[in-house]
């Protein structure tokens, strides 16, 4: 039960992390990149150099967190390992909103409540 609930937390943050690549919201050309506020992965850039006769490349990294990732995995990390609570914290690191830390602090605190 534990592991079917992580597993679907799981998906719901990978739906959400990035985002697609047919979305409207893609660019046609360098050095636009697709609206990628809500998302936790480094995200969409565009590969300048290593790609054939230098045309500028958009390439995902989905595999890297961003700021926002990062943070929330730490909550994450901090609750389960320490047994303590986040959402009474107020650090807020650089480029992420009060109230989106906020959120996220409240996420970590229920995925860690899960087992």
């Amino acid at each position: 039960m534990l592991l079917r609930q992580r597993l679907e937390v799981q998906e719901v943050l990978r739906e959400i992390a990035v985002a697609a690549p047919t979305s409207p919201l893609t660019p046609s050309a360098a050095p636009a990149l697709p609206v990628q506020e809500n998302s936790f992965a480094a995200g969409w850039h565009w590969r300048l150099r290593e790609t054939p006769e230098g045309v500028p490349e958009l390439r995902l990294d989905a595999t890297h967190l961003n700021a926002r990732g990062n943070y929330l995995i730490g909550c994450l990390w901090y609750e389960v390992l320490s047994g303590g609570a986040t959402t009474d914290g107020t650090f807020v690191p650089a480029g992420i909103a009060m109230a989106d830390a906020a959120r996220l602090r409240r996420i970590a605190h229920e995925v860690a409540s899960l087992g």
